[in-house]
């Protein structure tokens, strides 16, 4: 995590903390630079949180994998489809069993399970 901390700018934030006034009083006496400067902290500090949170869940790791291949197999039924392949065609490809492979992760559990970028076919 730190490294991509490095790569966002974040790491700062994370080993020195900023300072947040006390009060809405003492935030309207901050200089504009001032706020600026914390506004900017905090939402660096939320963007790391949010970091945290989606590398910490194998489950939100898993549901983005499922929406990303059924994404990947709605873009090739689409590009399928624009040219004119025969359906038959495709539905060999897709009953290929295949997914990425992980112990956490499977495809989803469909008639129209993806293909994995390997079965597909390649041109030359």
């Amino acid at each position: 995590m730190k490294t991509l901390f490095i790569s966002e700018d974040l790491w700062n934030l994370i080993e020195d903390e900023y300072e947040e006034p006390e009060s809405a009083i003492v935030l309207a006496s901050w200089s504009d630079a001032k706020k600026k400067e914390f506004k900017e902290n905090k939402k660096k500090d939320a963007k790391a949180l949010f970091f945290i949170q989606q590398g910490g869940s194998e489950k939100v790791i898993s549901i983005k994998l499922r929406t990303l291949w059924k994404e990947f197999d709605n873009l090739l039924m689409k590009q399928v489809k624009d040219a004119g392949i025969p359906s038959n065609a495709v539905e060999a490809l897709g009953s290929t069993p295949s997914s990425p492979s992980s112990s956490s992760c499977s495809s989803p559990s469909s008639s129209n399970s993806p293909s994995s970028p390997d079965s597909l076919p390649r041109k030359m």
